[in-house]
């Protein structure tokens, strides 16, 4: 009754999971406890004076290992003491990831600066900043152009190959080898939302990726394009545009990160209009450290032990004269 009761207050951070399914957090918080958080978020609450003051959900991505923030509530400006509910919710959610060996945890927001404040002091950083555009009116025909097919299981490289040529260092760095929108375990059909996926390949190498999920409330399109082939990606967009039956009750959404540049423009001739902004943060929850290895001496004869380490050899290297 408390989530129930929280929920009007809150903030959603993914909007494509609000969006697409527009499942109320009392209800997903009873479905991911009936299934073990697998198709349902993993609710935390925070308790003051031994009643709900606030709860975060995070659901688990298609790798397992990174969770994204999906609803907080109540929201920022609802009371005073909203900040610290904020604050710990966060860390606190962070402290579970950790104990369920998960190495990231994502969360997008709204920009706003009190909200930003609160989730840098929890620990997350800024990966980018990025605009959803959304698309009402019914979109024209397109053909199939030269290049274009859907994703197969073959075409692991050329997405491989694309993220680690497209993409900016921070957003590798954000997401580690495997980003989750070439992970093989994302491509699963529930019966809530489907996925289709398609690559432009030319010459050898993938030159653009587009993903256009749907369900009964509308479409979100994501697409990555080669910074060289953007100019040229329109008539890849058109086609992706017509698979949707672009009724007015089913809008299509488009997230478009900054560093997409030109991109935004592009879909705005087809139409479409800015409908929020939005930041991307990440708290990672493991590091790389630098690792110490043995010396181990190399054998001089055949009765040494050279597979016993012997610590660290220095030498040190004195002249003497004789008066």
């Amino acid at each position: 009754m408390a989530i129930r009761q929280l929920a009007s207050l809150g903030v959603a951070f993914d909007l494509r999971r609000a969006l697409l399914y527009g499942r109320s957090p009392a209800f997903s918080a009873v479905f991911g406890y009936l299934t073990r958080h697998y198709l349902g978020p993993m609710t935390c609450i925070e308790q003051t004076d031994r009643q709900v003051s606030g709860f975060c959900q995070v659901w688990p991505r298609s790798q397992r290992t990174t969770w994204e923030i999906g609803f907080l509530a109540p929201s920022i400006e609802y009371r005073d003491t909203s900040t610290n509910t904020w604050h710990q919710l966060l860390t606190n959610a962070i402290r579970v990831a950790v104990e369920n060996q998960v190495q990231r945890v994502y969360a997008r927001v709204p920009e706003d600066p009190e909200m930003e404040s609160v989730l840098r002091k929890a620990g997350f950083t800024v990966v980018t900043h990025e605009e959803i555009f959304a698309l009402a009116s019914p979109s024209q025909p397109a053909p199939r152009p030269r290049g274009l097919k859907p994703v197969a299981r073959g075409d692991e490289w050329y997405l491989r190959e694309l993220y680690r040529q497209a993409m900016p260092p921070l957003i590798k760095q954000s997401e580690g080898p495997i980003p989750d929108w070439y992970s093989p375990s994302k491509r699963v059909l529930t019966r809530f939302s489907r996925t289709r996926e398609m690559i432009w390949i030319e010459q050898g190498r993938a030159n653009a990726y587009f993903s256009l999920c749907s369900s009964a409330n509308g479409y979100w399109l994501e697409m990555v394009v080669r910074p060289e082939c953007r100019g040229d990606a329109l008539p890849y967009i058109k086609h992706l545009l017509s698979l949707a039956d672009g009724a007015p009750n089913r809008p299509i959404y488009c997230p478009i990160p900054d560093y997409a540049v030109g991109l935004g423009l592009m879909l705005q001739t087809q139409k479409f209009q800015s409908y929020t902004r939005q930041v991307l943060f990440v708290a990672h929850t493991v590091a790389r450290v630098p690792v110490s290895r043995p010396l181990v001496m190399p054998a001089l004869d055949n009765t040494i032990d050279i597979g016993s380490p012997v610590g660290r050899a220095s030498t040190t290297v004195q002249n003497s004269e004789r008066g």
